[in-house]
């Protein structure tokens, strides 16, 4: 797990970089920041992001994405699996990661 950890951490270091380089709205870099988190998915409800202890996050749409936005755990275990689907298409070098988040 601790590999899975660095190699999202780094993954999120890339992104913070250049959010551009990912398939999701680039103003998504302001939740990224703020909540130390990679985004994996949005859509008009919202965002899901991944933290690099394996944690899924989402951040809804009926509010301002600011660095300080409310969001909340996703304890849903579909929706925790969607977005690490979501995280392999997106950034298909964290397939390991994924995979050991999944295992764990």
């Amino acid at each position: 797990m601790a590999d899975a950890e660095t190699e999202i951490r780094r993954a999120l270091a890339e992104y913070l970089q250049d959010p551009t380089k990912a398939d999701l709205d680039p103003e998504l870099v302001v939740l990224a920041r703020g909540l130390s988190a990679l985004p994996v998915y949005a859509d008009m409800g919202g965002v899901l992001l991944l933290r690099p202890s394996g944690e899924v996050l989402v951040v809804h749409s009926n509010q301002e994405w600011t660095e300080k936005a409310e969001y909340e755990e996703v304890g849903d275990p579909e929706w925790i699996s969607h977005a690490y689907r979501c995280c392999v298409r997106l950034y298909p070098r964290l397939k390991a990661a994924v995979a050991a988040l999944e295992a764990s």
